[in-house]
């Protein structure tokens, strides 16, 4: 077998590949989050406080826009956030997809209301279950805790959802 010659690791050159996988991992989470077709490329911009990360981006912006399918990506230091852009966190810097053109405003917000609803829907029957004394008193204390935590994962999930929803508002 080969062995790995511990000379040639570059420890910056892994530092800025982990970095352009951090983000193009991240926009393509939003693309998928909001269901947007490969085939429609959209706008990005980066805010990257670092000096390095800002030039790393840069120097490998055509493979951010190949790799996650975007029109364009505009990396800053900072700057204004786009107001209707979905947004996440990686490596240290806020990625902003521009959804303009990309996706029907109002079809997604009916289904981001859908599934708000159908959550309440579940969220209320699970808390019934958990009011009900009879089954509190005869179910084992690992499904009782399993309740609770579809309980609390189904709140938060509630909360992002309305969240996601001011975005189309």
């Amino acid at each position: 077998w080969p062995k790995a010659d511990p000379r040639l690791i570059d420890k910056a050159v892994e530092e800025e590949v982990a970095l352009v996988q951090a983000v193009v991992v991240a926009i393509r989470n939003l693309r998928g989050e909001k269901n947007i077709p490969p085939s429609r490329k959209g706008k990005v911009l980066v805010l990257a406080g670092e000096k390095k990360k800002r030039e790393w981006l840069s120097a490998m912006s055509a493979a951010v826009k190949a790799l996650s399918q975007t029109e364009t990506l505009d990396v800053r230091e900072g700057g204004v956030k786009p107001s209707n852009a979905a947004t996440a966190v990686a490596a240290g810097v806020e990625i902003f997809l521009d959804l303009e053109g990309l996706i029907d405003r109002e079809a997604e917000r009916r289904k981001i209301q859908k599934e708000i609803d159908d959550s309440l829907g579940f969220l209320a029957s699970v808390e019934k279950k958990l009011q009900n004394e009879s089954f509190v008193q005869n179910a084992p204390a690992a499904v009782i805790d399993k309740e609770r935590l579809k309980v609390s994962t189904t709140r938060e999930k509630i909360e992002k959802l309305k969240s996601n929803l001011l975005i189309f508002s």
